[in-house]
């Protein structure tokens, strides 16, 4: 399908794949003997595990995978600049002048963090490939780029309450069930739909995890119903993850389970699968695919595009924001080992409620003239008095001020000492 027939992030998206599709990625049958054979010696399974420690026989499938993408690519652009004699070790082809010109060839069409991500992997090859070799400047570089990258697109006002993205999956399934002129094909396919994204609220797991379930492994059901279980290998972070699903989604799961999931296999007339995610051919649906369903129906439905990995931005600030108290419980939400990251990259809570402090003091008519510009300083609520900041009531901008009356940062204030 055309780009142009997408809109918003739906857009982007193709625009992104496009450029990807620019990439000489050379495919491992085609790389050069020497570097092939660096790669199987890494990747060879060893019962030392001194010798296993940082190399490809130690990474997880999907960091493989990914790694050797990025190989691939990285050997590419080399072929194409004349810069890879067959004979020559792939070790010094590594220089500054290279990787400069390879992150230059992706500037043109590859977003900032992109980049970021694409040298990081460079580093990870090299020093697993090369671990004799000095590879400090390669991870200067990957640092400079990381702070100079910004992201393509931001989460502020797309990050929308867990309860509406429940709620839009539940309406989803309804529709499909209670409208009689739907045809059996959109009804199972709408009905999947609402599950996924029903799912996906309540264990908001990553993508890749989604739609790789597989009904009877990562997928099972228990004595009190079903649950999501994902061994370590299958994780980012490399830890057991567990969620069990609540018992009022049981009758929507069965009925995918027995009615929609058996009628969508057979428009495939190919061997069955245990995939728990069927697209409309029969046949197990793809990221992209799984991409394009949450992003459709939350901005028909919300009014914003929410992605898949975006539910999980949803799920942690709505801890954050209606029970504060047990927000130590996110890391566990999303499977993940550290509170820091958590909280840095996924609630957005404490910010949402800093801006709804300055809303609330505005209306009351602080900073306006007359009684309200002579109120006691007793009266100004502790924010306002903050020593590293201080709020222009008339552009709601912070700017520095000296230390307030009550001395120190004010703890709630995001950027402050004291946050």
């Amino acid at each position: 399908m055309n780009g142009q027939h997408y809109q918003g992030p739906l857009q982007s998206q193709q625009r992104r794949a496009g450029r990807r599709r620019l990439v000489t990625n050379l495919h491992p049958d085609n790389w050069p003997d020497l570097a092939k054979a660096v790669w199987e010696r890494a990747a060879r399974v060893t019962t030392t595990l001194d010798e296993a420690k940082g190399r490809i026989a130690a990474w997880r499938p999907s960091t493989r995978e990914a790694g050797m993408r990025e190989y691939g690519c990285w050997l590419g652009f080399l072929t194409a600049q004349g810069a890879l004699p067959p004979n020559e070790d792939p070790a010094g082809r590594i220089t500054p002048e290279h990787v400069r010109a390879y992150v230059m060839s992706m500037a043109e069409r590859c977003s900032s963090v992109t980049r970021v991500i694409g040298v990081a992997r460079l580093v990870m090859i090299a020093s697993a490939l090369f671990p004799d070799h000095d590879w400090t400047w390669l991870r200067r570089v990957r640092a400079g780029l990381q702070q100079l990258a910004k992201p393509s697109r931001r989460k502020e006002g797309r990050v929308v309450p867990q309860r509406d993205l429940r709620r839009l999956g539940q309406h989803l399934m309804t529709y499909a069930a209670d409208n009689m002129s739907m045809s059996r094909l959109a009804a199972a396919l709408r009905h999947r739909d609402g599950l996924l994204i029903a799912i996906l609220a309540l264990a908001p797991i990553r993508r890749a995890n989604l739609v790789a379930l597989e009904i009877g492994r990562q997928f099972v059901k228990t004595e009190r119903g079903w649950l999501i279980s994902l061994p370590p290998e299958e994780m980012k972070a490399p830890r057991a993850f567990e969620a069990p699903l609540p018992g009022d989604l049981g009758a929507a799961i069965e009925r995918y389970l027995q009615v929609h999931r058996p009628h969508l296999l057979q428009r495939s007339g190919s061997a069955a699968t245990a995939r728990l995610w069927i697209g409309e051919t029969g046949k197990p649906i793809s990221p992209l695919c799984a991409w394009q369903i949450v992003t459709k129906h939350t901005r028909r439905h919300l009014g914003v595009a929410v992605n898949p990995h975006l539910a999980r931005d949803c799920a942690v600030t709505t801890l954050g924001e209606e029970d504060p108290e047990r927000v130590w419980m996110a890391p566990a939400v999303l499977g993940q080992r550290s509170h820091a990251v958590t909280h840095r990259h996924y609630n957005h809570a404490r910010r949402r409620e800093a801006f709804r402090r300055f809303q609330d003091l505005r209306s009351s008519g602080l900073g306006s003239g007359g009684a309200a510009a002579g109120r006691s300083s007793r009266n100004v609520a502790p924010i306002w008095r903050s020593g590293t900041a201080r709020c222009d009531l008339r552009t709601l901008q912070l700017r520095p001020a000296a230390r307030g009356v009550h001395g120190g940062p004010d703890p709630h204030l995001p950027g402050s000492r004291g946050a």
